[in-house]
């Protein structure tokens, strides 16, 4: 299956897209020496406080709210999202990093809420996914609201990215991790840590194996941001059952994902049903391995 390059409807919606070379290489060589890039520029700040709208009118529509299932791929869902994704700002900069065949395996909405004591432990994306090879997966965080030390942005430990650490779990109440899992506390120097300061509209690029994390929400205001995980067409999933991806660029000649397909419309008997499918294979996975995570997921 093949995805059309052609992108002038999203070129028209997302008015940071065009390429940059230069910005694209910047962002490839960092991802690659430091294991993060922040921040670039995706959508102006109205266009995110629109998204930001369109996201708590889908919240209205959730039983229990932005939780569980409902957080977790919404690409599916909603097309405003499916067009988020993959907008050309972001995947210009992800494919000198991963080729130009792209799959988006999943995305998350992190939210804190106001004065929030929730937080994200330090950790490394890759540890529980058992996806491979984990240096061909990068993730975009993608702000809808201004994102701060005081609101509890996203850290980076620079360089942690060439080796896979060890985690432990910690099942704590605040934190926003499926297990509550983290790095543990002397395999880091936390005072290297960067701040991805980020305004509405714009987004970081991380590894799949960077050491990140955030605090808590200080202030009276949400913090509100999409997580997306890209990875190209080669990788695989390392054990478990087969699972749904999404092609948003190029060709995918290896078949490893079952492919996800784009909404039509928002909420639609179809998209439910896709979204429905899709979440329980991942679910079955992710699981698998931890009957005290399947209680603790948030």
């Amino acid at each position: 299956m093949r995805v059309s390059r052609s992108l002038d409807v999203l070129g028209r919606l997302f008015s940071h897209s065009t390429r940059r070379f230069g910005t694209d290489a910047s962002a490839a060589r960092s991802l690659r020496q430091r294991g993060f890039f922040t921040p670039l520029p995706l959508v102006s700040q109205a266009a995110a406080a629109d998204m930001l709208r369109k996201l708590r009118e889908y919240e209205l529509t959730c039983d229990g709210g932005l939780a569980g299932n409902s957080r977790f791929k919404t690409h599916l869902l909603l097309p405003w999202v499916a067009d988020l994704i993959r907008a050309p700002a972001v995947v210009d900069a992800l494919e000198p990093v991963l080729g130009p065949n792209i799959l988006v395996w999943s995305s998350g909405w992190a939210v804190k809420q106001p004065g929030s004591r929730n937080f994200y432990s330090w950790h490394q994306d890759s540890t529980y996914a058992g996806v491979e090879p984990a240096d061909d997966v990068a993730v975009a965080w993608i702000a809808l609201t201004e994102s701060t030390p005081s609101n509890g942005c996203v850290r980076y430990i620079p360089g942690s990215h060439l080796v896979q650490l060890d985690h432990e779990d910690m099942f704590e109440e605040d934190n926003l991790l499926s297990r509550g899992q983290r790095v543990p506390p002397d395999a880091i120097d936390e005072g290297a840590a960067v701040d991805a300061v980020l305004e509405p509209g714009q987004f970081a690029l991380h590894h799949f194996r960077c050491v990140h994390g955030s605090g808590p929400n200080n202030t009276s205001s949400p913090r509100v941001g999409l997580q997306v995980v890209y990875m190209a067409t080669h990788c695989k999933k390392t054990s478990g059952n087969r699972e749904g991806a999404m092609l948003i660029r190029g060709a995918d000649e290896h078949q490893h994902w079952e492919l996800e397909p784009a909404p039509r419309q928002a909420m639609g008997v179809a998209e439910v049903l896709a979204h429905k499918h899709s979440m329980n294979l991942e679910n079955e996975n992710y699981f698998a391995d931890s009957e005290g995570r399947k209680n603790y997921h948030k």
